[in-house]
């Protein structure tokens, strides 16, 4: 993406390129300066506009990702994914209903679509309703395997037991497959949860120093004023 740049280098798309190479290293910010650029060379293209919510989703920005995902969602008002991106920035910032409503839009017209039931499994899993998001994310994957969300929600729904000992077996196989820096470290705190679940604390403490093993050289610097902004959006925006 870099050479492609240096011989096009006011074509957007080498820049959401190298951006989305970059967040599947767990490099965000750096992702999100070639989004940034990208978006210099054409303010309404929709992959840049998109991929930086995706990029504040990752940073825990969520009023952040959502302002992109609703200008991503004007410009492409029936794409379900983006839709359903935007119920994921609405669902982290407390704000079910709305979360709701927008996963409720995308399913009326593609009810099959597998990430917005994962995303319908968040929203009632965030409200405690954790019998139907288990339900919601088994529907999800039943219809789309590669659910990663999915696949790790299920864990959070309950306690693990050893009737779920294929499952889990199944989840360690899938963590050592290649994938992005964050969604190896996510599957390697749902092991943690599992296996702690399980009682076999070597396994769990193993896995929960994988992920955060992984996630060290990823995380920014301590801003106090960031993190201020943090907290004021979450309790600023949160539902009553």
């Amino acid at each position: 993406y870099r050479q492609y740049i240096v011989s096009r280098p006011k074509d957007p798309a080498g820049y959401n390129g190298l951006g989305l190479a970059l967040g599947h290293l767990g490099r965000h910010e750096e992702a999100r300066k070639q989004f940034h650029i990208a978006l210099r060379y054409d303010a309404k293209n929709v992959d840049a506009i998109f991929n930086t919510g995706n990029v504040f989703l990752a940073l825990n920005r969520f009023a952040d990702a959502e302002n992109f995902f609703r200008r991503a969602a004007a410009l492409k008002p029936t794409d379900p994914l983006i839709r359903t991106q935007l119920s994921t920035a609405l669902t982290h910032q407390g704000l079910l209903e709305k979360s709701r409503a927008e996963l409720d839009k995308v399913l009326k017209i593609q009810p099959r679509f597998a990430p917005a039931l994962t995303g319908m499994g968040m929203v009632e899993q965030a409200a405690g309703r954790f019998a139907e998001a288990e339900q919601m994310y088994r529907r999800a994957l039943d219809l789309d395997a590669s659910q990663l969300s999915a696949r790790i929600g299920i864990v959070g729904t309950r306690r693990m037991t050893a009737a779920d000992s294929r499952w889990i077996a199944d989840l360690e196989q899938l963590a050592t497959a290649p994938h992005s820096v964050p969604d190896e470290a996510d599957l390697r705190f749902a092991l943690g949860k599992a296996f702690n679940d399980l009682g076999q604390y070597d396994q769990a403490f193993s896995n929960y120093k994988r992920a955060n093993e992984l996630l060290k050289p990823l995380a920014p610097v301590y801003d106090d004023r960031d993190h201020s902004r943090f907290v004021n959006d979450m309790a600023c925006r949160r539902t009553p």
